[in-house]
């Protein structure tokens, strides 16, 4: 197997110089034909590099995301109809992806206690938007404008986002838009509808934010999306709704819905651009169309994560003795 250290530099303030060697060990365990390490310096580089992988190794490489989830985004999409898998090394300040598949609590020593396991393959899914990949969460509305602010406050390292929720609750929380909706279930739903909201998640996974969990029972490998609606609110009724958001325990609610779909559109009503947040990466259209892709991402895990996550392995690593 190869291995393809994607680096972020400034991912996590800098502090990762000592990063590459631990994962590196940590790799040399398996059977590894080169430990080789791409470091990013602009935008773009990691959907490059990854590419670039998947074209020459296709199912014979890893690419390891060791930053932020911006950089496991750009991976994906390099990635993307490849068999080629991916990891994770997470390094960023939200690190969101992070939270789905190490555990909530994570940090690095308990992460590298896990890559003492048995590492194997699994398959999950990803989802596209308009012609994109995403790999965690899809936003809009108001947290969508406090992903924006965030980046303002970003000398506040990992509390940037909370200052960024404080400074918009003094703004316009109220959004209009159409949805139609592919829903997952047998119930009777209109198949498209007009919607006042405050925010809204469409998840794959289940943290978005730095920690906030609008998907607390998102299954990465279900074909499924788990959306979360809450309705137009006061500030001072998203404050309260914070604590309930951040814990993921916002179902039953009276402000908020959830369902899940496979897919669905959301556009604007006069045409106008609606910011969306995808996996902390922010753009804005004035339509965007997105379905599941069941289980077309390979994702490398240890053993003790898959069966935390109810993953099925696909292909499990061997140990061998460890190279000089």
């Amino acid at each position: 197997m190869n291995y393809f250290l994607v680096m972020n530099p400034m991912a996590g303030r800098g502090e990762n110089r000592e990063t590459y060697l631990h994962l590196r060990q940590t790799l040399l365990r398996f059977p590894a034909d080169q430990v080789v390490r791409m470091d990013t310096m602009r935008p773009g580089d990691a959907t490059r590099f990854a590419a670039a992988v998947a074209k020459e190794h296709g199912e014979h490489a890893v690419v390891i995301g060791c930053g932020g989830d911006g950089t496991l985004h750009e991976i994906v999409n390099g990635l993307a109809g490849s068999k080629t898998a991916f990891g994770v090394w997470p390094f960023g300040t939200g690190n969101d992806f992070a939270k789905k598949i190490y555990g909530r609590h994570w940090t690095p020593t308990r992460i590298e206690e896990y890559f003492t396991d048995r590492l194997g393959l699994a398959s999950i899914d990803t989802v596209n938007i308009n012609g994109k990949r995403f790999l965690n969460v899809m936003s809009f509305g108001f947290d969508t404008g406090v992903a924006a602010a965030s980046k303002q406050f970003s000398v506040l390292g990992k509390y940037s986002y909370q200052a960024a929720v404080v400074a918009c609750l003094f703004r316009d929380k109220t959004y209009r838009l159409q949805f139609e909706f592919e829903y997952a279930d047998a119930q009777t739903h209109p198949t498209s509808e007009t919607l006042d909201l405050c925010m809204a998640a469409i998840c794959n996974a289940s943290y978005y934010g730095n920690g906030f969990c609008p998907g607390p029972n998102a299954k990465l490998d279900d074909g499924l999306l788990d959306v979360c609606i809450a309705a137009p609110m006061r500030g001072i009724e998203i404050a309260a709704l914070a604590k309930r958001y951040a814990d993921g325990k916002i179902e039953g609610h009276p402000k908020v819905q959830t369902f899940q779909v496979i897919g669905g559109t959301v556009r604007t009503i006069d045409g106008s651009l609606l910011p969306i947040n995808c996996d902390g990466e922010l753009f804005s259209c004035s339509s965007a169309q997105f379905s599941v892709l069941p289980r077309s991402q390979t994702i490398l895990l240890p053993l003790c994560r898959m069966q935390a996550l109810g993953l099925t392995p696909i292909h499990l690593l061997d140990e061998s003795t460890p190279n000089d």
